[in-house]
């Protein structure tokens, strides 16, 4: 999915109306982690897509 041009351009269109979401929102979260993903693949020096990105840490 971040590997997708039009999907980082919607993400990247629609970054105001994740910022206003409550930060302790699931939502919010979510945006986070797709927006470390997405910057992590962008810095990679790798093709290989699998490689990036860390597991969620315990959410308790």
């Amino acid at each position: 999915m971040c590997q997708n041009r039009v999907f980082r351009e919607y993400w990247e269109a629609t970054r105001r109306h994740r910022k206003s979401l409550p930060e302790t929102s699931e939502e919010f979260l979510l945006g986070r982690m797709m927006d470390d993903l997405i910057q992590e693949l962008a810095d990679s020096d790798t093709d290989e897509w699998w490689v990036v990105g860390e597991p969620p840490g315990d959410p308790s």
